[in-house]
């Protein structure tokens, strides 16, 4: 019997851990897996062990492990495949097979123009630059999935602007990239966080820009839109 596992960071905030659970409950009835559970890698219950258990006692024979992360990362290429490598030798007899991270696609573009539009951007003359903000890894595959993404955002608002930027760990990083534009004579700067929750990454763009000699609008983290779920199914399917 097919089970699939959506699996999330985990948050000590309870309450993004309850928006995980609302976003794949919009993502279920669109997969065809009689068994569909949730995990998380740290900070939250259930843990991938757990929930692997649980598709395990309701009959699973083969279980789709799908990582519900925006880039690729220490997360998707180390932590969870080591934990599933525990939960192969735990079940022998269960075929795992693991997905990919969510990457650049035209539905996250849609999702982060959609962001802009919110804060009432035109691309009415090139005096305004659009910061696209990752959090960054390690694995340095991310930098070229958040510059494709950003590539498909140019599109998305006709606007040649857009600059790929992180803020720990890959390069190049925000406060560089902020400085940057400031002193290429932008005169407003829009930040877009690539992440899916409000929290310390958002304050911290936030408070980087404070004092920054050009007008800087915040837009609002990609989130848990509807059509990211529609990118997890589109995933999801690529794999079945």
């Amino acid at each position: 019997m097919k089970a699939v596992l959506y699996i999330g960071h985990g948050s000590r905030n309870s309450s993004s851990n309850e928006e995980f659970h609302a976003f794949i409950k919009e993502v279920k009835p669109h997969i065809n897996a009689a068994i569909q559970e949730v995990g998380f890698l740290e900070n939250a219950s259930p843990s991938i062990s757990e929930a692997v258990a649980a598709c395990v006692e309701k009959g699973a024979s083969e279980l789709l492990v799908m990582p519900v992360l925006l880039l690729t990362g220490i997360h998707g290429k180390e932590d969870i495949p080591e934990e599933i490598a525990k939960m192969k030798e735990r079940y022998p007899n269960l075929l795992f097979q693991y997905g990919r991270e969510l990457g650049s696609d035209p539905l996250a573009a849609k999702i982060l123009a959609e962001r802009v539009q919110e804060k009432h951007f035109s691309e009415d003359n090139s005096k305004k630059a659009l910061l696209l903000i990752g959090h960054g890894s390690r694995v340095k595959e991310s930098e070229k999935q958040l510059s494709e993404l950003s590539n498909l955002l140019k599109a998305e608002l006709n606007s040649q602007h857009v600059f790929p930027c992180f803020l720990k760990e890959s390069s190049p990083g925000y406060q560089v990239e902020l400085q940057n534009v400031v002193e290429s004579g932008y005169e407003t700067i829009y930040t877009i966080p690539h992440l899916l929750f409000t929290g310390i990454f958002t304050k911290r763009i936030k408070e980087l820009a404070e004092g920054a000699s050009a007008d800087v609008i915040h837009c609002e983290p990609l989130g848990f839109h509807s059509k990211l779920a529609e990118l997890v199914v589109k995933r999801m399917k690529g794999e079945f």
